[in-house]
């Protein structure tokens, strides 16, 4: 006769078995690289969803000032008087404004007494990248910093009006990017030898994080929708 305790099955050792701890040490390394992923590409991404964002943001800028004064505000300074009216007194760059103009005037043209807008910007999104100045400060602060607005990369923005195009397309200005370098951006064509991008408005774009303009890494405000 069979004992009750011979029959009874033997009991298994409690813990893991090895397999099921190299299943586990998988899923947990599948998960580990799926979050490395993402990170990687959402911290690749957040510069450029910035740079969006600051494009829209002066993009509204300049459209507050075009509803008030009927024209998008100038890309120089020796053109504000068309805009303004002679009797305006601006200060006038100290040396001679030759580098970053378009994006320089753009950002003035807001923060000038009694006619900009006061662009909301963080520290961040402004540069002297060039280390220039005005004579004399018109900004309602007292700085008298010939600012520039920057991505975050740390570039100016681009600026070009549309009377401006086919000049600046021609002789490009001069600007200095994050990095000290000067580079010659121009104004986009619709194609190869076509006519210009946005041409009766403005053209405001991001050289992004090569720093180099009129390249495929360059954001452009009129593709921002």
């Amino acid at each position: 006769m069979t004992s009750t305790a011979a029959r009874r099955p033997a009991r298994r050792t409690a813990g893991f078995s090895f397999i099921e701890i190299l299943v586990v040490m998988g899923i947990i390394a599948v998960l580990v690289g799926v979050g490395i992923g993402v990170y990687t590409i959402v911290t690749k991404k957040t510069p450029e969803l910035k740079a969006r964002a600051l494009l829209s943001k002066v993009r509204a800028d300049i459209e507050f000032w075009r509803g008030k004064y009927k024209a998008y505000p100038p890309s120089d300074f020796s053109k504000f008087g068309w805009v303004l009216g002679a009797g305006v007194k601006l200060g006038k760059p100290t040396p001679a404004n030759v580098n970053n103009p378009g994006i320089e005037a753009l950002y003035q043209s807001q923060v000038t007494p009694g006619y900009g807008h006061n662009p909301d910007l963080s520290d961040a999104e402004k540069s002297n990248t060039d280390e220039d100045r005005l004579d004399k400060p018109f900004d309602p602060s007292g700085d008298a910093t010939l600012w520039e607005i920057v991505d975050p990369w740390g570039n100016p923005l681009v600026y070009f009006t549309e009377g401006e195009y086919a000049s600046a397309d021609k002789a490009p200005p001069t600007y200095v990017n994050g990095a000290g370098d000067a580079v010659t951006p121009r104004p986009y064509r619709t194609a190869a030898g076509g006519g210009f991008a946005q041409p009766s408005a403005y053209q405001l774009y991001s050289m992004g994080p090569d720093g180099q303009p009129n390249t495929d890494d360059d954001l452009k405000s009129w593709e921002t929708d």
